[in-house]
C-alpha cells in the first residue's frame, strides 16, 4: 500500500548571505553553493522557506503594507474607483473570489504591475511609491534565486533567468498582489480568508505584516501555521518550477484562515505577494523526447485553461489576454494537475548490461543515468533493454513456475511459506487493497533458500540461481546510476544494501501466478493497488496482460508485455532518499475474465531489492525537533502484517 511521506512539519530558513539584493558585487562560489544546497533541501521537503539576509529593507516593506492597510480601511466608494481594469491593475472587492469553491472568501485585493501607472491618467495609489523602490531590489534577489534553482538542477546559471526575460512587462503574467483580510463580525472560527491552492508560478514571494492566519499543508497532509517572522520573506515554489524540476520540488498547498477575534497588538492581516511567472510563450513543462507525446502547453495557454475551469461562471470576457492574465493571479491558486505521463519509457542499458564484464565508459554512465533520471522523475518506472539477462533463463523460470502452480493443491502446500522467507503462498491469503481476497498464488525465493534444506528444491530454483548471477551485476550498475543522479558517490546506494540475500535483509524473489477466475467477472483484482517498499523492483513477465499503473493524471493504464525487456520500478525507499524526486508508482494486476487466445496465464518473477534492515527509511533531519526516521524493518513490518495477516516476520 502506498505510504505516507516522512512529515516535514516546519518551514526551514535560508540565509541569503552574499546573495542578498543589497550586495552589488558577485557572490563567491561558496555562497552560491551553500544557498543552492539549502534552497534545494527546503523546496524538496516542503516547497517553501523563510529568507533572511535578503537585502530588501524592512522600512520599504513596512511602508508598503501600512499604506496598503490605510487604503483598504477607506470607505467602499473611495476604493471602487480603482476597480480592476484591463491593464492588469486595480481593486478587487470583498467576497468576489472563490478558490476553494465552498463559499465567498473574506479578502480584498489590489493587483498591479511595476509599470501599471506609467501611461495612466490616474494618480498612483500611496503604496505605489515604495513598491517601485522595492521592485529594483526584488529583481536582483529574484535573479539570484533563479540562478540557484538552475544550479540545483545541474543546468547552466541562466536556465531559469532566460525563461523570465519579460518579467514585469505587459507581455508577462508576473504581477504584484496586495491582500487584506479584515476581521469578520460574526465570530465564526476558522473563516476562510483565501482558499487552499498552489501557485502557477515559478516562485512566489510573500511580504507580511505582524499577523496570523497563513497556513501550508505539510508532507503528512496536515495544515500547519506559518507564523510571521520579522525581517524575513516567505518564498514558495510554484507549479512551473515543480514541472521543470521533474517534480523534484514541491508546489506547496497554502491558505489563509481568519481569526474570529481581534489579536491584541496585531493589525488585520495584510500581505504583498510577487508572483514570478515564466514568459507567456514558455512551455509549462519540458517537452517529451517521445514524438508520440503532445507538445506541452505554453504558460499563457495553461493559465487560460485553468481560468476557464475555475471561473467558468464569470461574466467577464475570458478570451481577452489582459483580462485572463489579471485573473490568473486569483487563479494562480487552484492546485494544478501534472502534465500526464501515460506511457512507460524505455531505457537501453547498453554497456551497463550484465553481460558486459568490462567497466562501462563515462559516456554510457552519463547516458543511462540521464535516461533513468527522466523516467523515474516522470512516472517512476522504465522498460530496460540491453540488460544482459538471457531470455532463456527468464523463460525457464516462468515456465517452471506455471508448471508448479498448475499442480494439485496438496502438491504445493508442502512448500508452504516458512520463517526463512521462502515458500508457497496460497490463493486468497493476501489483501493489499483491503477490499477482499486477491486472486493470486505466489512463491517467495531467496537464492540460498535451499542450500541447507533437506528437501529437493522446486524446479524453478536452478534457473533462478543462474539468473541471479546476472542480476547482481545489473542491479549494482543501476544503483550506481541512482547515486550519481542525486550527486552522491558511486557506492551511496550499494552501501545501503550490504546484507542482500541473507537473513537480515528483506530482498527476495517472488513468483506470482494469476489463474483465470470461474465467475466471468471483469476486472477481478489479481494483486491490489500498492507501491513497493523497495529501493527498486525488477519485474520479469511472460506474454500476458493484466499489469496496470496509475499515471500522473490519476488514470489506470495498461503496462503491456514487451519481449526482451525487464520492467524496472522505483520503490518508496528510493522515493524518500531522493527527497521525493523519484516517483514510487502505484500499480496492480487485473485478471482477465476470459482466456486470451495464444497467451498463457499471467506469471511474473519479481525481484524486490531492499536496503538492509537497520537503514533509515528516509534521511534524518538536521532539525533536532524532528523525530528520527524509522528503520526499514520498523517501517515495513506493520504494513506487511496488515496485508498478510502475520504477527511477525522473524
Amino acid at each position: 500500500m502506498q505510504s505516507e511521506t516522512p512529515p516535514c512539519t516546519k518551514v526551514p530558513t535560508v540565509d541569503m548571505g552574499g546573495l542578498g539584493a543589497h550586495h552589488a558585487e558577485e557572490p563567491c562560489q561558496q555562497e552560491w553553493e551553500r544557498v543552492t544546497r539549502e534552497l534545494e533541501q527546503a523546496f524538496s521537503d516542503i516547497g517553501c522557506a523563510y529568507l533572511t539576509g535578503h537585502g530588501v529593507p524592512d522600512h520599504l516593506i513596512n511602508e508598503m503594507l501600512s499604506t496598503s492597510v490605510a487604503f483598504f480601511k477607506q470607505q467602499e466608494e473611495a476604493k471602487i474607483r480603482w476597480a480592476e481594469d484591463a491593464n492588469v491593475h486595480g481593486y478587487i472587492k470583498m467576497n468576489s473570489e472563490r478558490y476553494a469553491g465552498a463559499g465567498p472568501e473574506l479578502h480584498e485585493s489590489f493587483l498591479f504591475k511595476p509599470d501599471s501607472y506609467s501611461s495612466c491618467n490616474k494618480e498612483a495609489p500611496l503604496f505605489f511609491t515604495p513598491l517601485v523602490s522595492l521592485h529594483e531590489l526584488h529583481r536582483t534577489l529574484s535573479r539570484r534565486l533563479m540562478t540557484c534553482l538552475a544550479l540545483s538542477q545541474g543546468k547552466n546559471r541562466n536556465h531559469f533567468v532566460n525563461m523570465h526575460l519579460e518579467s514585469g512587462t505587459k507581455n508577462s503574467c508576473s504581477i504584484y498582489r496586495l491582500n487584506y483580510y479584515p476581521l469578520t463580525s460574526d465570530g465564526r472560527e476558522d473563516a476562510t480568508g483565501f482558499g487552499a491552492h498552489t501557485d502557477f508560478t515559478t516562485i512566489s514571494f510573500i511580504y507580511s505584516n505582524n499577523s496570523k492566519g497563513f497556513q501550508v499543508r505539510d508532507s503528512a497532509g496536515q495544515w500547519i501555521d506559518v507564523p510571521y517572522v520579522p525581517g524575513t520573506i516567505l518564498l514558495l515554489a510554484g507549479d512551473f518550477l515543480h514541472f521543470h524540476s521533474n517534480k523534484k520540488f514541491t508546489p506547496v498547498m497554502h491558505r489563509v484562515v481568519l481569526p474570529s477575534e481581534v489579536q491584541p497588538g496585531r493589525p488585520p492581516r495584510c500581505t504583498l505577494i510577487w508572483f514570478e511567472h515564466a514568459d507567456s510563450h514558455q512551455p509549462m513543462w519540458p517537452p517529451s523526447e517521445d514524438p508520440n507525446q503532445p507538445a506541452p502547453q505554453g504558460v499563457k495557454d495553461y493559465i487560460m485553461e485553468k481560468v476557464k475551469t475555475a471561473f467558468e461562471s464569470s461574466s467577464r470576457d475570458i478570451t481577452d489576454y489582459n483580462s485572463s492574465s489579471r485573473r490568473h493571479s486569483r487563479c494562480s491558486s487552484m492546485q494544478s494537475e501534472a502534465p500526464p505521463c501515460s506511457k512507460v519509457p524505455t531505457v537501453d542499458v547498453g554497456d551497463l548490461g550484465a553481460h558486459h564484464a568490462e567497466e562501462p565508459c563515462q559516456q554510457e554512465w552519463e547516458r543511462v543515468t540521464r535516461e533513468l533520471e527522466q523516467a523515474f522523475s516522470n512516472i517512476g518506472c522504465a522498460y530496460l533493454t540491453g540488460h544482459g539477462v538471457p531470455d532463456h533463463l527468464i523463460n525457464e523460470v516462468l515456465s517452471a513456475g506455471v508448471a508448479f502452480f498448475k499442480q494439485q493443491e496438496e502438491d504445493k502446500i508442502r512448500w508452504d511459506e516458512d520463517t526463512s522467507v521462502h515458500g508457497y503462498i496460497r490463493m486468497n491469503s493476501e489483501r493489499y487493497a483491503g477490499a477482499g481476497p486477491e486472486l493470486h498464488e505466489s512463491f517467495l525465493i531467496k537464492p540460498d533458500s535451499y542450500s541447507s534444506c533437506d528437501e529437493e528444491a522446486p524446479p524453478f530454483m536452478t534457473p533462478v540461481a543462474s539468473l541471479h548471477e546476472f542480476y547482481r551485476t545489473l542491479c549494482q550498475r543501476v544503483m550506481i546510476c541512482l547515486g550519481l543522479i542525486l550527486g552522491k558517490n558511486r557506492d551511496y546506494f550499494i552501501n545501503m544494501h550490504q546484507e542482500n540475500d541473507i537473513k537480515n535483509n528483506l530482498s527476495v524473489y517472488r513468483l506470482n501466478y494469476y489463474p483465470l477466475t470461474s465467475d466471468a467477472r471483469k476486472d477481478v483484482i489479481g494483486f491490489g493497488a500498492h507501491a513497493d517498499y523497495t529501493t527498486i523492483t525488477f519485474l520479469f513477465s511472460n506474454d500476458s496482460k493484466g499489469l496496470q499503473m496509475l499515471d500522473s493524471a490519476g488514470q489506470w493504464m495498461d503496462v503491456p508485455y514487451v519481449p526482451g525487456t525487464i520492467l524496472l520500478l522505483a520503490g518508496e525507499f528510493l522515493h524518500f532518499h531522493s527527497y521525493k524526486r523519484f516517483k514510487a508508482p502505484m500499480h496492480r494486476v487485473v485478471v482477465p475474465s476470459e482466456h486470451q487466445p495464444g497467451k498463457p496465464h499471467r506469471c511474473s518473477l519479481v525481484r524486490f531489492e531492499q536496503p538492509d534492515l537497520h537503514q533509515p527509511m528516509w534521511p534524518a533531519s538536521e532539525d533536532p525537533t524532528i523525530p528520527a526516521p524509522l528503520s526499514v524493518k520498523d517501517y515495513y513490518m506493520p504494513i506487511a502484517n496488515k496485508a498478510i495477516g502475520k504477527e511477525s516476520w522473524e
